[in-house]
């Protein structure tokens, strides 16, 4: 097909968008779609340069983002869309660190991009997209004995944006010691966060941001309430007032208040206890959290089929229901 060039439209962008999940990548100038009022282009860690582009359209239609990186792997599942919130959107781009070891025990370099949609330097007569390369987060590594970038879990990775602050976040349930000296949990139950917190003016570029890492106790309402954290995994992050929900579609919510600030709180909201359990491999294809009512509203969806199955046609005669 065809480049499909946009720039010449004359109608306005929307509003807002739904973002297709999926990154769709395209090498040969031939296919790679742009809008030049959405194009923005980067260089990875490892020195490759790649451009993106937003197809955008009014809603209910989904917008797409598309890629176009050359120099990058050619291999599948090396490019991530993580996160969006307001007119931020969260990448990452894997690169081998020795190309000629694409196997999958080679080793990786995980490069996070911010993407501003609305940047607009005091200098400048009109909107100018830009992507910046988030620090890594690295650690030490025993077999290779140096630093390595750790790898966070897309899925568990969360993007927050307030005013002229962002936050990029990633929280993991643990056991052991925490900050406090007690939890609501017989079992130190307990969530480390990594949080990197910046301002997204251009002036905080290469401004040495780092990532903090706090051990925080999870509030429980009821003492057993902490058996579902035992098996935590975490499906998709959801931003909602001034933090993060990181959703196991399994278990419930783990709610991280305050993630811009000094002192953040996690608490634990479990789902209705008569909602019945979907397959635990495929529960985020029949169930959803979002935001709604300007913002003050958190929505749990959930959509039960009759016949009980996970996958495939309904059985004939069945239905669903939808609470």
């Amino acid at each position: 097909m065809a480049a499909a060039d946009s720039s010449t439209s004359s109608g306005a962008l929307p509003n807002w968008v739904m973002l297709e999940r999926f990154i769709f990548r395209r090498d040969d100038p031939e296919t790679f779609r742009e809008d030049k009022r959405t194009t923005a282009t980067g260089e990875t860690s490892a020195g490759a340069g790649f451009r993106v582009s937003f197809i955008l359209a009014e809603p209910p239609t989904p917008s797409r983002l598309y890629l176009s990186w050359p120099g990058g792997p050619k291999r599948e599942r090396m490019c991530h869309l993580v996160a969006a919130h307001r007119s931020l959107v969260l990448l990452r781009l894997d690169s081998f660190v020795d190309p000629s070891n694409t196997s999958p025990f080679g080793e990786v370099l995980h490069d996070y991009f911010i993407y501003i949609a609305d940047h607009t330097p005091a200098q400048a007569q009109s909107s100018t997209p830009v992507l910046r390369r988030v620090p890594s987060y690295t650690k030490y590594n025993a077999h290779y004995e140096r630093a390595r970038t750790f790898p966070f879990e897309s899925p568990g990775v969360g993007l927050f944006c307030s005013g002229g602050e962002f936050a990029v976040a990633y929280l993991n349930v643990c056991l052991g010691d925490t900050s406090e000296e007690e939890l609501d949990s017989p079992l130190t139950l307990g969530a480390t966060l990594w949080v990197l917190r910046s301002i997204v003016s251009d002036d905080s570029a290469g401004g040495g941001e780092k990532w903090e890492v706090k051990s925080l106790p999870i509030h429980l309402s009821r003492d057993d309430e902490y058996k579902p954290l035992l098996s935590w995994k975490t499906n998709e992050v959801v931003p909602f007032k001034d933090g993060l929900c990181w959703v196991d579609y399994n278990s419930g919510i783990l709610h991280c208040e305050g993630i811009c600030g000094d002192n953040p709180k996690v608490s634990f909201i479990k789902f209705p206890r008569n909602i019945r359990c979907h397959s635990a491999l495929r529960s985020e294809l029949y169930r959803s959290l979002c935001v709604t009512g300007g913002g003050q509203t958190l929505v749990f969806l959930d959509v039960g089929r009759h016949d009980g199955a996970a996958l495939g046609p309904m059985a004939p005669g069945s239905g669903f229901t939808i609470r």
